[in-house]
C-alpha cells in the first residue's frame, strides 16, 4: 500500500479533461462513448434531454455503472441512484443519500466541483481519474451529462462511470 500512494503522490492523482460542446468528444469506454452519443441524440436541438427521454432499457449496457443525482442547489446533490456495481468496488453505496455522505473527501470534493460545473453549465463533463481500491490503483473514466425537466436548465445530472484498468 505504501508502494502505492508513493506512486500516487508521483502520479498526477487527478486529471481531468474538460470537452465542452459543440465538438463531440469520444470517450476512451465503448459504454460511456455510447451512453454520451445516445445522450445526445435525445436532446435533439435542445441543450440537454429532458429526464423523461431517458429510458434504462434502452440502455442496459451501462446498469449497474450510473448514478443519477438530483441537484437540490451549487454543492447539494441528492444521490437518487448509485449503480450496484459502482458501489460493489468503493465498498459504500450513496443511494438515498446527499453526496456529502461520500466518505472519502478528496473524492467528494472531486465530484462536487464536477457536478457545480455541469449544473451551472448545462455541459456534459468527461473525467479521467486515478484511485486507490483494495491496494490496487485504478483509472476510472467518468461522463456527467445533465438532464432537464423543461429542457434548458438542469436539474439532474446522469452520471456513467467506467474503470479502464
Amino acid at each position: 500500500m505504501a508502494a502505492i500512494m508513493a506512486a500516487m503522490s508521483v502520479l498526477t492523482a487527478f486529471r481531468t479533461l474538460s470537452l465542452f460542446e459543440p465538438a463531440p468528444f469520444a470517450l476512451a469506454s465503448p459504454e460511456l462513448d455510447r451512453l454520451y452519443r445516445s445522450w445526445r441524440e435525445k436532446r435533439g436541438p435542445y441543450p440537454m434531454p429532458l429526464r423523461a427521454d431517458i429510458d434504462p432499457l434502452e440502455i442496459p449496457y451501462m446498469l449497474g455503472h450510473l448514478m443519477l443525482v438530483d441537484i437540490h442547489g451549487p454543492g447539494r446533490y441528492f444521490v437518487r441512484l448509485h449503480g450496484t456495481e459502482m458501489a460493489r468496488r468503493v465498498g459504500y453505496d450513496l443511494t438515498g443519500k446527499m453526496l456529502d455522505a461520500l466518505p472519502v473527501p478528496h473524492y467528494r470534493n472531486l465530484a462536487l466541483g464536477h457536478f457545480d460545473e455541469v449544473a451551472s453549465t448545462g455541459v456534459p463533463h468527461r473525467s479521467l481519474t486515478d484511485r486507490v481500491i483494495d491496494d490496487r490503483l485504478l483509472r476510472y473514466e467518468a461522463a456527467i451529462l445533465p438532464l432537464s425537466h423543461r429542457g434548458a436548465v438542469a436539474n439532474k445530472l446522469l452520471i456513467g462511470m467506467r474503470y479502464l484498468s
